[in-house]
């Protein structure tokens, strides 16, 4: 009989017992076997093990400090043996004070699973809070964030709760923590973004807009910066209708996007090869600079998405013949064509000029970058589309000649340029083009 082919509660004890006897880092290795497998095996090496069972090995330690949300969301139920249970037990209270607003067993374990996920990611401490006894030492004054009477905490756990009623329980006599930043869970509405609650994300947009003409003495830059990152949660978690809801809230709260908010969005929806919120932001008032737009054009050739190189110039943030302080696009799609030649593909379809701008400044014409950088691809692709090769210097391109010399497909095309591309003429005639160069005669 296989293994998987056991009833469950056998399989579990079979596993359990593997665990215990080889350890956390052998039980790791064999967890690679398939889903169902695995699944078996994490939960026995999370949930059963003491705490010296990770710690005492290098490969143990990074391993519990890689899933420190899924340890947290097994202890956090069970404690089961020797850990350390301040994190733990701050979990579990504060699913004890969630409990007459989140009364569903599945909506539980969801949000309990959440709020392990936003501890991890809101404390830059969270792995020493795992594994060492915080009371003492140089960790002490963390203790205070772990207070589950802290209104903030529980401001940001009602907003991943999606509980409206809970937060107006909390926050219906002080708007102002609505927007002050939880040491455990983070900014309420970048909870509620992250959890997926959209109808909490809209309500606390809403609350922004309402609250500006009221005296207040919440930091504006704390409401700013929440806006911000729920911004890049939402992006980043897929919801690209509660991105775009945020992002038009955005506006109407603080104006035009500041270069550190677009610069924070384009690289989220370039990484995520988001295109609606992509061409969504060409669109928006902003106060960032073309830089900002070229990185994430250089970011979206690196994922060689032609729908997402295409955005930047559709939307006329960048011109596709344009060039600036920073680069050429044509340029840049050559240098990012490492194992794939689509960035350069797209740009000529566009209209791109392959022997780059008439004015190239001090930057290098596309087919010299690809000789140079060793793009051959690039190099006929250039050549195909018609670069010229006399523009450039002999001395870049001839020493390719005989390690090409196999290559017919770019001989070929080197060849033809050479014989078909005009070569630059100086201007012909006297030295200046008119030749009255003086003033007027008195």
């Amino acid at each position: 009989m296989e293994l998987l082919d056991m009833p469950p509660e056998i399989f579990q004890r079979v596993v359990k017992t593997y665990v215990r006897t080889n350890g956390v880092v052998e039980a790791w290795k064999i967890r690679k076997t398939c889903k169902t497998f695995r699944d078996y095996v994490e939960y026995e090496i999370f949930s059963t093990p003491k705490l010296n069972g990770y710690i005492k090995e290098k490969a143990g330690r990074n391993i519990l400090r890689n899933n420190i949300a899924k340890f947290l969301y097994l202890r956090s139920n069970k404690l089961n043996g020797f850990i350390r249970d301040l994190v733990p037990n701050f979990i579990r209270d504060v699913m004890a004070i969630a409990e007459p607003w989140v009364r569903d067993d599945k909506a539980k374990a969801a949000l309990r699973k959440v709020l392990c996920e936003l501890y991890v990611k809101t404390d830059s401490n969270a792995f020493a809070c795992i594994v060492r006894d915080i009371r003492h030492g140089r960790h002490q004054n963390h203790l205070q964030g772990f207070q589950v009477t802290k209104v903030i905490n529980l401001v940001a756990a009602a907003a991943a709760a999606g509980s409206p009623d809970w937060l107006r329980d909390l926050a219906n006599h002080d708007h102002q923590v609505l927007w002050l930043h939880s040491p455990t869970f983070g900014y309420p509405i970048v909870a509620a973004a992250y959890a997926g609650q959209f109808n909490v994300v809209k309500a606390l947009a809403e609350q922004a807009l309402t609250d500006q003409g009221l005296s207040t003495t919440t930091s504006a830059t704390a409401k700013h910066t929440s806006f911000r990152e729920a911004i890049c949660t939402s992006i980043k978690v897929g919801h690209d209708e509660m991105a775009t809801v945020l992002i038009q809230k955005y506006g109407e709260a603080f104006g035009p996007a500041s270069e550190t908010c677009m610069t924070e969005w384009l690289q989220c929806s370039v990484s995520t090869g988001n295109k609606v919120i992509t061409r969504l932001l060409q669109r928006i008032p902003t106060h960032a600079g073309t830089y900002t737009f070229y990185t994430a054009f250089e970011n979206s050739c690196r994922l060689r998405d032609p729908g997402l190189i295409r955005i930047f110039f559709e939307e006329g943030r960048l011109e596709v013949n344009g060039i600036s302080s920073y680069s050429y696009p044509l340029t840049v799609a050559s240098q990012m064509s490492h194992t794939s030649t689509v960035p350069v593909e797209v740009l000529l379809s566009l209209g791109a000029n392959p022997d780059g701008p008439t004015y190239r400044g001090h930057f290098r014409r596309p087919l010299e970058v690809a000789l140079q950088t060793g793009r051959d691809r690039v190099a006929i692709l250039l050549l195909e589309a018609g670069a010229n090769i006399h523009l450039i210097s002999k001395s870049c391109w001839k020493p390719y000649m005989k390690q090409w010399s196999g290559m017919e497909e770019v001989t070929e095309a080197l060849n033809r340029s050479l014989r078909e591309s005009q070569k630059p003429r100086p201007l012909c005639g006297e030295l200046f083009v008119c030749g009255n160069t003086g003033g007027d005669e008195q």
